[in-house]
């Protein structure tokens, strides 16, 4: 308890002055506070008693970037960018905090215990915990209740004696030696609400830091465990790459005009929260693979943990967890995934056909209509009898080809309630539909939401070199997942408005009229290898994202159908590379790619075959530029450029 006391007591924050002087005031404070920490019998966290009153006196939009800057100058750059696009959080009002008090609803006591045969987890403090810290743990997070973050710990883990402490206590976390409490004081997390497009709220419980640690170091070394232990349908969970996977999967099926295949999104209501605590771990405890995480998991979700909530007013109060996860936590994904393997197995024996394609709670099921609905039925009445609270109302129904083979009136009255436009649907956050003109659109919408982020880059307080970073880093992979899901031609009018938006940016902040000045804009749009900035061109680089992501996903593809025994699997991916459907590559008017990769001349084939060698290598040098721009982004969006590369 002690170690948790040190940052609220002992930290200062530097707000100019002399700098060796508030360094000295520093050590002078921490030592004292140091030797009364030897003599103190009953440790309390003073600082849950009141905490200052939430303060209106700067704009929403000022406090935004002075976050984003301090997160900069943190080397968090991505999350920096994240602070920019989030809407914020709700205020703590009594209000607020009644929805929160809604969705934790009481549980039973925990009765059943980790099997016997659960070994002990050694944590040696060597240079790989080290590394842990440095390069997870400290990625620029909100601190728990007692203000220790990733950033602090690093600093700590330099010396050889703390890195020794942060093992033991990280060991100790790990094998559920500490008591109850301690059990209190470091699963206790603030959680704040965060507002849903459907007026609601989202709880999210910010814990602490060493707990973060002892998951992370827990998880390290069981990817492949994982994986083997969840069904091939949940792409939630140590599945790189998981939600474009499934989108792009339940795409292929609904559009195939042969396949005839509808699709039925089961909505679950406050799943996280509400799942039954004995279910999560029973699941957890018949996974043999995963009996590293059996002791840490009993420790955390065995007993009631406290929730508080700083409310508007400084006050502080308190919501008991007891059932279901705490969302926020690392362990939370894996063991409601767990939990939720049976009850979507046991629905898809009752309609064999069905393509199951999960991501956490996003349960999908892809199908023949009549059988589709039989899955649903299913899935509702096993929720039921586990206690998992189905929303049918919010079940979207999928279906593309009424024209050509309606809907048996059978199963009419059992449908959920049909979508505003019956064209297109919005699953796993891509738009499908047969409607060009309609995914067009919704993706030109999509766009518009970046706006408030594009204009934050123009705001005073933010500097330009900080602005373009975040531009070239974050601002410019935002489109990567619908560049790598969504034909090209369907992405045409969206790219165009994004680089509109891009360059607007980019020229405000260079204070440059990128749009009257060609060598300024391309100077812009080269790489940084190259001399320019890298604020690359969609327009120019989602038709290579889009290509590369089908030729990295169809292997991965055909075995999530294959396994699924869906026989059409084969013919549906031979038919998406077959030469049927030409995409015109915008900026090269005369080439045209099919869907297999090739590339066709239009009519000026003599024409490019004569072309003089200066023109040709100057095309060389733009595909290069192309590429190597491509590769200057994000995670995704350097796979995507490899992938076309290799392509």
């Amino acid at each position: 308890m002690d170690i948790l006391l040190l940052p609220r007591h002992a930290l200062l924050k530097a707000r100019g002055g002399k700098g060796r002087r508030r360094t000295r005031q520093a050590n002078h404070q921490l030592k004292a506070i140091l030797l009364s920490l030897e003599t103190r019998q009953n440790i309390t966290l003073p600082h849950l008693a009141s905490r200052r009153p939430f303060s209106h006196s700067t704009s929403k939009i000022s406090r935004k970037i002075a976050h984003a800057t301090r997160l900069i100058e943190g080397n968090h750059i991505g999350r920096a960018a994240r602070s920019l696009f989030q809407s914020g959080i709700e205020r703590p009002t009594s209000r607020t905090f009644n929805s929160l008090l809604a969705l934790h609803p009481k549980g039973p006591d925990i009765t059943i215990s980790p099997p016997s045969s659960t070994t002990s987890t050694p944590v040696p403090p060597n240079e790989d915990l080290k590394a842990m810290i440095s390069r997870r743990l400290r990625n620029g997070s909100s601190p728990g209740p007692s203000g220790w973050t990733g950033d602090l710990i690093s600093i700590i883990s330099n010396n050889a004696d703390c890195l020794a402490g942060i093992a033991a206590l990280t060991q100790d976390i790990i094998n559920g030696r500490l008591d109850d409490r301690a059990k209190m004081y470091l699963l206790g997390s603030f959680l704040v609400a965060v507002p849903k497009p459907n007026g609601s709220v989202r709880p999210i419980a910010i814990g602490e830091a060493f707990y973060k640690l002892a998951g992370m170091f827990a998880l390290a070394p069981l990817d492949a465990n994982i994986r083997s232990s969840l069904p091939d349908w949940q792409l939630g969970v140590a599945v790189p790459g998981g939600a474009e996977l499934g989108a792009t999967t339940i795409k292929l099926l609904l559009e195939d005009p042969n396949s005839k295949y509808a699709c039925i999104s089961c909505d679950i209501k406050n799943a996280f929260n509400s799942r039954s605590r004995s279910t999560i771990l029973t699941a957890l405890y018949n996974s043999p693979k995963l009996k590293a995480l059996w002791k840490i998991a009993h420790w955390a979700y065995s007993s009631p943990s406290p929730l508080w909530v700083h409310m508007e007013d400084g006050s502080i109060r308190t919501i008991m967890s007891s059932e279901g996860v705490r969302q926020g936590d690392i362990l939370a994904m894996l063991l409601f995934a767990l939990s939720m393997t049976d009850p979507v197995n046991k629905a898809r024996k009752a309609a064999p056909s069905v393509i199951a394609v999960g991501y956490a709670d996003d349960i999908n099921g892809i199908g023949p209509p009549r059988e589709v609905i039989k899955f649903r039925k299913a899935l509702q009445e096993i929720f039921n009898n586990e206690g998992i609270e189905s929303q049918p109302d919010k079940d979207v129904f999928t279906y593309f080809h009424s024209t050509s083979s309606p809907l048996p009136p059978s199963i009419l009255p059992d449908l959920p309630r049909p979508s505003a436009d019956p064209s297109i649907s919005k699953i796993l956050g891509v738009p499908i539909g047969q409607n060009d003109e309609a995914v067009s659109d919704f993706c030109l919408n999509e766009v518009k939401k970046h706006e408030p982020f594009f204009e934050a880059l123009r705001h005073p307080g933010l500097s330009p070199q900080h602005a373009l970073l975040l531009l070239r880093m974050c601002g410019i992979p935002r489109m990567n997942y619908l560049a790598r899901t969504v034909y090209p031609t369907r992405l045409s009018k969206a790219n165009t408005e994004f680089d509109k938006l891009a360059i607007g940016a980019a020229a405000s902040v260079a204070n440059i009229n990128l749009l009257l000045n060609d060598a300024a804009r391309k100077t812009f749009s080269l790489p940084i290898s190259s001399g320019g900035f890298g604020i690359r061109s969609m327009a120019l680089v989602a038709p290579l994202a889009f290509w590369s992501s089908m030729a990295q996903l169809t292997p991965r593809i055909s075995k999530l159908l294959l396994s699924d025994r869906c026989l059409p699997a084969a013919s549906i991916i031979a038919k998406f590379f077959s030469p049927t459907l030409p995409i015109r590559i915008p900026g090269n008017d005369s080439l045209i790619a099919s869907r297999g990769g090739s590339v066709s001349s239009s009519s000026n084939n003599s024409r490019n075959s004569n072309r003089s060698n200066s023109s040709s290598s100057s095309s060389s040098r733009s595909s290069r530029s192309s590429s190597s721009s491509s590769s200057s982004s994000s995670s995704s969006s350097s796979s995507s450029s490899s992938s076309s590369s290799s392509s």
